[in-house]
């Protein structure tokens, strides 16, 4: 027979850390705290805050590769 209070301790141990991470602020965000009104990441920030779409150019030296189009997760 299997223990079913084990059980319970792994499920509760795991909504506890998905508590604490869901606490957390992501790396992007605090790090964009710092430059709400201005600096590099001010126009990245307010991207992400409105939820635009962002068009990425992927290149070498002497050509474009291709690009992407998506919203800003991060």
């Amino acid at each position: 027979r299997k223990n079913t209070s084990s059980n319970a301790n792994s499920t509760s141990d795991s909504s506890t850390k998905t508590e604490q991470m869901k606490k957390k602020l992501p790396v992007f965000t605090s790090m964009a705290a710092q430059y709400v009104n201005s600096g590099p990441l001010s126009l990245l920030h307010s991207i992400h805050v409105k939820r635009k779409k962002v068009k990425v150019m992927i290149r070498y030296v002497d050509c474009i590769r291709g690009t992407l189009t998506g919203y800003l997760i991060a």
